[in-house]
């Protein structure tokens, strides 16, 4: 099993342009891709997102998970990317309305666009890869041959479970009209 970490809402103070980020969402007709984070807002929101990343990979780790963490690489691709100069090429959508009354949020802000997506594409099939390369003969360790082994040993008693089950459902109905035929 994959899991595939947060990208970057917020950049680092090193990836923060000089005149910060902020870019209204809101105007006549609806402003596309605003950021309505203030430079004093970054550092709080970049913080929880870290710690949100370090919860996921935990939890992640400890379901015996592999992780793939995409914060590092995207705090130069956040929103905020369209606000550097040069115009970076940020792989998050910033935050568009549909409409001011109510204030209704595109679907898709603050969220992966194409580049994003093809970024964790990329990322994700980069880690299944790895995951299930070929090992070359003489680098498996002995614990390796015992996952092995043993995940092998349970594919093959799956196997046969599900291949006794219908023999085992026929012997219980077998049993039970036996048994309703003997009570009456």
């Amino acid at each position: 099993m994959f899991v595939i970490g947060y990208p970057a809402l917020a950049p680092d103070a090193a990836d923060t342009p000089p005149g910060g980020c902020y870019r209204s969402p809101v105007g006549v007709p609806p402003t596309a891709d605003g950021y309505p984070f203030t430079t004093t807002d970054l550092p709080f929101l970049l913080q929880t997102e870290q710690a949100l990343d370090a919860a996921i990979q935990a939890d992640a780790a400890a379901a015996g998970y592999t992780y793939i963490s995409t914060m590092q690489a995207s705090l130069t691709h956040t929103p905020c990317a369209a606000s550097a100069q040069p115009a970076g090429t940020p792989w998050i959508n910033g935050l568009s309305l549909e409409s001011l009354l109510p204030p209704t949020p595109r679907p898709g802000a603050l969220h992966p666009n194409a580049a994003g997506v093809a970024y964790d594409a990329t990322r994700l099939s980069s880690a299944i890869r790895a995951a299930f390369a070929p090992v070359e003969p003489g680098t498996v360790d002995s614990a390796s041959v015992g996952t092995i082994a043993l995940a092998l040993a349970l594919l093959v008693l799956g196997v046969a479970m599900i291949a006794a089950t219908p023999r085992l459902f026929s012997a219980r109905s077998r049993a039970t009209r036996r048994g309703h035929q003997a009570e009456r």
